[in-house]
């Protein structure tokens, strides 16, 4: 290959990946936007990330000291933790 036709010829083609990853790209472009509309520091992202930390804590924790222990919300308990059997 040479230099001027790696310069005409993009190696990323977004054609291609959008076809490839249709949900993907989508989810980037919501990101992207919410960005850039200065929404980083709401009120709303903050819900959200105290929303996803209460269910992805659980499994922080299981990855972090290799335990079994599964998280079942249930009842209205912040904290309900049962053991799987072997």
């Amino acid at each position: 290959m040479t230099a001027a036709r790696g310069a005409a010829e993009p190696e990323f083609e977004l054609g291609r990946y959008v076809g490839e990853h249709p949900l993907g790209t989508v989810v980037a472009a919501f990101g992207v936007g919410y960005l850039l509309s200065g929404a980083l520091f709401s009120r709303a992202t903050a819900r959200m990330l105290g929303l996803g930390m209460r269910y992805a804590a659980p499994a922080l924790v299981r990855v972090a000291f290799g335990t079994n222990a599964v998280f079942t919300p249930g009842n209205g308990a912040a904290h309900a933790w049962e053991r799987k059997s072997p």
